[in-house]
């Protein structure tokens, strides 16, 4: 419910024909890939983050997901600050953006297109 209304209409779980049809819904709809404890970045060089080597780059404004997303790969890039001015030119209301990079395409796409993340 959003502000009193309903959002959206209550859906009937679509039948699947086989097993092998419900592995691939799972795998397109539900699935979001995580990094184990082997993974190893490919944009980490050393300790230093290469920043040409990332693929996908997202701005996040919500501090909640962020522990999420680094947990399926994704890198702090840097923090950017909206608010207003003050009248000394001091920034006041300030709120931090997380500017986030991915160095892999296809497993950054699969983590902005699940349900979870498609709201935003």
């Amino acid at each position: 419910m959003i502000r009193g209304h309903i959002d959206q209409g209550w859906r009937f779980p679509e039948k699947l024909e086989s097993f092998e049809d419900a592995i691939e819904h799972f795998v397109a709809n539900a699935l979001i890939p995580e990094k184990g404890p082997a993974y190893q970045s490919q944009a980490l060089i050393g300790s230093e983050l290469r920043l040409p080597l990332l693929e996908r780059v997202l701005r996040e404004g919500d501090e909640d997901p962020i522990n999420d997303l680094i947990k399926r790969g994704w890198h702090i890039i840097a923090l950017e600050y909206k608010g207003e001015l003050s009248m000394s030119g001091e920034l006041m209301n300030r709120k931090a953006i997380f500017v986030m990079g991915h160095p892999e395409a296809q497993v950054a796409t699969f983590t902005l297109t699940s349900a979870r993340y498609n709201h935003r």
